[in-house]
């Protein structure tokens, strides 16, 4: 399991993978039900939080809604939830649905992916599908449950093999990312996806200094005019909308989670005045930042 790391200011915990049994290996798998049950967990999986790895919800049975960064999704059997590392969730507290979790870390996925080729844990959610849910069909499902019943299998052996573990996980992404992109991926050269991700992932660390999309484009060795089409053609969006996007996720994020004045929160977001941060804020979600806060 993980553990959580809080501090007094923080309203939503941090959750950390530290599972000192599969610590080497960095995949643990969590029944639901279990986790439900579990007694001595330092943060409610029924309120949010944020996670410093990636997980794979997959629900056996039942049906509910997953919270994922501020959005409600509606889940029912057969179904697989992508939730990436540094993502708020929390699970359904009335409806409870069954199924397994699968907990990574950022190594294990790296490892992972020398193995194959595929962006499943990329941002994938500002690709053209927008959803991190995918529905399995039978044939799907009956591949699904026999490679993690594997994946099962050889996880609680006593002294599990990674490769193995690493193995057995590409080969589900495998499945799971030939249906999420069976009409999209053939859109992309691998190019164009690994450039993407490159631009997204130097957006998230970058994006409280940095809003100028020339500046992004710079940084790749990129035209701005290549970069904005590389935007337009993955995500439908401009790459100053994904910009503007990332910041306001951020700051959405920093408002949920700590209890920092909203003047202190503008200026670490790159904001020199408040003003101009909350009409910022405001044009893109309709809130000012204090009735954001309150809305929680």
């Amino acid at each position: 399991m993980a553990r959580t790391q809080t501090h007094n200011n923080v309203a939503i915990p941090e959750v950390h993978f530290n599972n000192t049994q599969h610590a080497q290996t960095g995949l643990d798998i969590v029944n639901l039900n279990f986790l439900y049950q579990k007694e001595n967990l330092n943060h409610s999986p029924f309120l949010p939080h944020r996670v410093d790895f990636h997980c794979l919800l997959y629900i056996e049975k039942g049906e509910s809604q997953h919270f994922i960064d501020f959005n409600h999704y509606p889940l029912t059997s057969d179904t697989c939830v992508f939730i990436n590392r540094h993502q708020v969730h929390a699970f359904d507290l009335k409806n409870r649905p069954e199924g397994k979790l699968l907990l990574f870390t950022e190594d294990f996925i790296v490892k992972a992916r020398t193995n194959i080729r595929t962006h499943l844990f990329a941002p994938i959610h500002y690709f053209q599908t927008k959803s991190p849910v995918i529905k399995l069909d039978e044939t799907l499902k009956a591949s699904i449950e026999a490679l993690l019943g594997e994946l099962l299998k050889e996880h609680q052996e006593e002294e599990s093999d990674p490769l193995m573990l690493q193995l057995l996980f590409s080969s589900i992404l495998l499945k799971l990312d030939k249906e999420r992109n069976q009409d999209f991926s053939s859109l992309l050269s691998t190019r164009q996806i690994d450039q993407f991700s490159e631009f997204m992932a130097r957006l998230s660390q970058r994006c409280r200094e940095v809003k100028n999309a020339s500046d992004y484009a710079n940084m790749m060795e990129m035209s701005y005019k290549s970069l904005n089409l590389l935007c337009k053609l993955v995500a439908n969006k401009t790459t100053k909308q994904l910009i503007d996007e990332e910041v306001i996720l951020q700051a959405k994020r920093e408002l949920a989670i700590s209890q920092c004045q909203i003047q202190t929160l503008a200026f670490e977001l790159g904001f020199d005045e408040l003003s101009n941060f909350v009409k910022y804020f405001k044009k893109h979600t309709g809130f000012t930042p204090s009735k954001f806060r309150q809305s929680l």
